[in-house]
């Protein structure tokens, strides 16, 4: 709670995660509880991704998913989706590619549509985009995009979307170097002209949605 609620703060959660790590460790070898367990590698993840050390928190997670292929009656979707959630996190950070092949297992555990689903979605579409897979991108994009239930998400899924788009359309013009014609796959048509004199305008919140789109334009 304190990690997510002050990120300024990061080296002074250091010592006291260090702390909670060494303690869950010594819990873990006194009790077989899986909520022992959970808890020592969600903490440890983050242990690792404050240090940004992104191997080890790989290594964390893998080391929970065996545990809790072991005994999945004690654990709820959102807690193996969270972690699942980290690490494509890990990979990202890498730009590692092998992220790409470790994902059709890890999608089976979310439900389509939810949030949780657009969010691993939208990991899911950067890992291929930063790995230069922009048929892997396109696929992603198209299938979220083409989501019969897409239309009613949130406002902000759809920002982020459109902003990936606009991404996506750069690369298929611009940096792809594959045979396949992925304009002609495209479920939405992108007007560069359109595009080119559009005037970003999003909440105060969303801010951020205004650099990007500057940068692509």
């Amino acid at each position: 709670i304190n990690y997510h609620q002050s990120p300024d703060k990061q080296e002074d959660m250091t010592e006291k995660i260090d702390t909670y790590c060494k303690a869950l460790n010594s819990l873990a070898e006194q009790y077989d509880s899986p909520v022992i367990r959970y808890n020592k590698y969600l903490v440890w993840t983050y242990r690792h991704e404050i240090l940004m050390e992104y191997e080890k928190m790989l290594v964390v997670i893998s080391d929970a998913q065996e545990y809790i292929n072991g005994y999945p009656e004690y654990y709820q979707s959102k807690q193996i989706t969270h972690l699942y959630l980290k690490k494509l996190t890990a990979y990202l950070h890498l730009q590692d590619g092998k992220g790409l092949l470790e994902i059709p297992a890890l999608l089976d555990a979310y439900t389509k549509g939810n949030k949780n689903w657009y969010t691993f979605q939208a990991y899911h579409f950067l890992l291929a985009m930063h790995t230069q897979n922009y048929e892997r991108a396109s696929e992603v994009y198209n299938e979220v995009v083409g989501f019969s239930k897409f239309s009613k998400a949130d406002s902000e899924i759809h920002d982020k979307w459109e902003i990936f788009n606009y991404y996506l359309n750069y690369a298929i013009d611009y940096l792809y170097q594959g045979f396949r014609d992925l304009k002609q796959e495209q479920i939405k048509v992108f007007k560069v002209k359109k595009f080119l004199a559009q005037k970003p305008l999003f909440p105060k919140h969303q801010r951020i949605y205004i650099v990007h789109l500057a940068t692509v334009q």
